[in-house]
């Protein structure tokens, strides 16, 4: 295949959520500015751009939700809704990524390794072909939405959407509702629809835990404060960091101090909760940090309401008007929303990756996912991985470890081109030991050991997303490469 020099550039980038978008501003920033963004969608994003349901908020401190190099002092909340959240994206990208550089409307389904020239060539759904020296997939874990296999769905004749696809012209007034789901997006926007509906029937699989959330407004002039002390944001945001690093202790060697979250959840449940039989449908079988710990101040209290029903019961079939649960009791529905979250497992899919060898990288991923320091994987040179396998945290923010990756694609770039080399390949060794001792790390952690099985596990059940242990250890692991773990061509 021949290279079109107008379709060339030095980095592609797939994906321009904050991964995408990050990385891009950093590159900008390390004089490596021969760089291109394709994104499938028709804005940037990613996450944020597409989950647009009633209180879409981020469940991180808006203090810690943006990037260290390009800090926000006009946050309105302490916990940022997602219309902020989009402004403060594209407030990143009109400051500092030429418009040229990102192409939406195209979406990768192909990248493949050429041997002799280095390079890889990516194809998109519309045939444009470009090629590239180095690749990264910014397209994170929580891009492709996870519909249940319900019996019966196609025969509904009402109006029925994914919480990630929101149709925002469906008049709620006076619906019978039915959510399917009790996960982060559905505690935000149930306590919303049940304002206008006349019924919102709430299918519950397994009962999550949900903690009251510290929000309030920040005022104007605490904004003006931060914006002219810039250092007295940046201590205050190291204060948050530092005050929540400590939990990922809580996830792994010090998983006794969860009992004191349990003993939180329970009283802000039970002060909510005054009827027996509900508390006891909202009692999770599971410990406490096992799945996401979701955070809101008006789920449980809108449970209460006379017109809002809970049902544990598992879903027989969905009939023409409405969902029928296994004991054969029917409850009528006109409007069918599925708060069933992502298929955060399954990394990649949709596009076609091949590198050295005959297997795909999602056929070599078959049992699972896995990326050397989340980052880079044996056989396929020059090709790097954003927030993709086993390097989802629950205790801070993520941007943290984004930050992180991007010092390491930039050291990554910065080595190959100051050594003068081609591409490099991870070493197969490296990679085997280093998954070796990252699952047996998982293994002591509440995640593995909590008695559940989370968005957090492929289906085997082995864990495919998370990182076991400080955002610290994972910056100062991640600070630059070692080119010995790399063979050099």
């Amino acid at each position: 295949m021949t290279t079109n020099s107008l379709l060339h550039h030095e980095t592609i980038i797939i994906g321009a959520g904050f991964s995408g978008v990050g990385l891009a501003m950093r590159l900008q920033q390390q004089n490596h500015s021969d760089y291109l963004i394709l994104e499938r969608g028709d804005d940037i994003g990613g996450v944020w751009r597409d989950n647009t349901y009633p209180a879409a908020a981020c469940d991180v401190p808006s203090s810690l939700y943006s990037f260290s190099f390009a800090q926000n002092t006009h946050w309105s909340r302490s916990f940022s809704g997602q219309s902020e959240i989009m402004n403060y994206l594209k407030d990143c990208v009109d400051a500092h990524i030429p418009s040229h550089k990102i192409q939406l409307n195209q979406c990768v389904e192909a990248a493949e390794f050429n041997q002799v020239t280095g390079l890889w060539h990516v194809t998109t759904a519309n045939k444009a072909i470009y090629s590239c020296r180095f690749l990264i997939s910014a397209c994170g874990q929580l891009c492709q939405p996870a519909w249940p296999n319900l019996t019966g769905s196609e025969r509904f004749k009402g109006t029925q959407f994914h919480s990630a696809q929101w149709q925002h012209e469906h008049d709620f007034q006076g619906k019978h509702v039915a959510v399917v789901g009790t996960g982060a997006s559905a505690i935000q926007f149930i306590p919303e629809i049940a304002k206008l509906a006349a019924t919102v029937t709430i299918f519950q699989r397994t009962a999550p835990y949900v903690l009251p959330k510290r929000d309030r407004v920040i005022s104007q002039v605490e904004q003006k404060l931060m914006s002219r002390l810039p250092k007295l944001q940046d201590l205050i945001r190291k204060a948050i960091y530092t005050k929540n690093e400590f939990r990922s202790l809580y996830m792994g060697p010090l998983k006794a101090v969860l009992k004191l979250y349990t003993l939180r959840w329970q009283w802000f449940m039970h002060s909510q909760i005054k009827d027996q039989e509900k508390r006891h449908l909202l009692t999770p079988d599971y410990v406490i940090g096992c799945k996401r710990i979701l955070i809101a101040n008006n789920y449980y209290s809108t449970l209460n309401l006379p017109h809002i029903k809970l049902v544990a019961e598992p879903i027989k079939k969905v009939t023409q008007d409405g969902v029928m649960t296994e004991s054969g009791k029917h409850h009528t529905a006109d409007t069918l929303i599925y708060a069933t979250g992502f298929k955060a497992a399954d990394f990649l899919q949709g596009i076609h990756i091949k590198g050295t060898s005959d297997e795909s990288l999602q056929q070599q991923w078959h049992q699972g996912a896995y990326a050397y320091h989340g980052i880079t994987v044996s056989g396929f040179p020059n090709f790097m991985l954003c927030y993709d396998p086993n390097t989802n945290i629950g205790h801070n923010s993520m941007i943290h470890v984004l930050e992180s990756q991007f010092n390491y694609i930039c050291d990554y770039i910065d080595q190959i081109k100051n050594r003068n080399i081609n591409y490099m390949d991870l070493k197969a060794d490296v990679e085997s030991k280093y998954r070796v001792q990252l699952q047996k790390r998982l293994a002591n952690t509440v995640w593995q050991q909590g008695g559940c099985h989370s968005w957090y596990q492929n289906a085997a059940g082995t864990n495919t997303n998370n990182w076991p242990g400080m955002t610290l250890s994972y910056r100062l692991k991640t600070k630059q490469i070692d080119i010995d773990d790399y063979h050099h061509y």
